[in-house]
């Protein structure tokens, strides 16, 4: 879905859902809110991590709207246009990555 030339993507998908409460936690490093004794799911807590990072060096951001054990909605929203390769870099460096 585009608004105003933005580029908008949203994946959605059942399984454990997300409180709002963590919502902010999950979009940090190697962060998992599950109870490891009852976790079914793999993955190291990257994953939305690396989405806000990358949206937010492109100008954009992403949005959580989940429902606990029903489901999750991730909306990436990116602005039209292209960032300059400076911005690219200071914000790989921000986020202690390499833009090659």
């Amino acid at each position: 879905m585009a608004r105003e030339g933005r580029a908008e993507i949203s994946v959605s998908g059942t399984g454990i859902g997300i409180t709002e409460t963590d919502h902010d936690k999950v979009l940090q490093p190697f962060t998992q809110v599950s109870n490891i004794l009852d976790r079914f799911h793999k993955g190291c807590g990257l994953g939305l991590y690396l989405v806000k990072s990358i949206a937010e060096m492109h100008g954009g951001s992403i949005s959580l709207e989940s429902a606990l054990e029903v489901s999750t909605a991730v909306t990436l929203v990116l602005p039209p246009g292209q960032p300059d390769v400076q911005t690219l870099r200071s914000g790989c460096r921000d986020y202690g990555l390499a833009l090659y």
